[in-house]
């Protein structure tokens, strides 16, 4: 799981995370073109962002 490996290898890096979460994603093998993918953040407080993406490959 990319948000796992993320972790174990960085640590939590606040908000810069989910660039290399996203990074893990687009370079895996298994990651298709016209693939929809959710990410979401929980901050302070009840806080919460998300976006839900479709993979484009140019």
């Amino acid at each position: 799981m990319p948000s796992r490996e993320t972790l174990r290898d960085y640590g939590n890096m606040s908000s810069a995370t989910i660039l290399f979460v996203l990074k893990a994603i687009l370079d895996a093998p298994t990651t298709a073109d016209g693939e929809r993918l959710c990410a979401m953040a929980f901050g302070p407080g009840l806080t919460v962002e998300s976006g839900l993406m479709t993979v484009v490959r140019g």
